[in-house]
Parts: structure tokens; C-alpha cells; sequence
């Protein structure tokens, strides 16, 4: 299996694409700096990856298994409607 392919189904299921494009080392403009920054986004690729493991054993066991697209403790910001 190639890494499109996690790649991939991680897209289709909602993970962030700046998350996966790190755990890939894909970088815009490949500086050193940005490649080597293995702490950019650390947790949620964490979540990620472990989401996607999950997902895999319950592939195997015959089951189907919603990912939970955000780690529980990073908190998504609620834009005011009064801007």
C-alpha cells in the first residue's frame, strides 16, 4: 500500500489536509525550517494516525468505524455573527 491511499481515505473521511500533508512530509516551498518542524499540528496528527489505525483493525475485524475528526482537548473556534 502506498501512502496515497491512507492519504487518501483520510481525506474522504474529513481529517484536516494540513494534517495529512505533514504526516507525509509534503511542504509548500521545502524550506529545511518547515520540513524539519515535526511539532506543527503534533496532536491532531497523532489523533489522526491513531484514528486511522482504528480504523484499519476494525476493517479487519468486519466492522465499520466512524473516525472522530478532532482530538477531545483542541477546541474548534466559533466565529461571532456579528463581524
Amino acid at each position: 500500500m502506498t501512502c496515497a491511499v491512507p492519504a487518501r481515505r483520510c481525506s474522504t473521511r474529513g481529517f484536516n489536509g494540513d494534517w495529512i500533508e505533514k504526516c507525509l512530509a509534503h511542504e509548500e516551498g521545502r524550506s529545511s525550517r518547515s520540513v524539519y518542524n515535526k511539532a506543527e499540528y503534533a496532536e491532531q496528527r497523532r489523533h489522526m494516525l491513531q484514528e486511522w489505525a482504528d480504523m484499519v483493525d476494525a476493517w479487519i475485524d468486519g466492522r465499520t468505524l466512524m473516525p472522530k475528526l478532532l482530538p477531545e482537548n483542541v477546541s474548534v473556534p466559533v466565529l461571532s455573527a456579528a463581524l
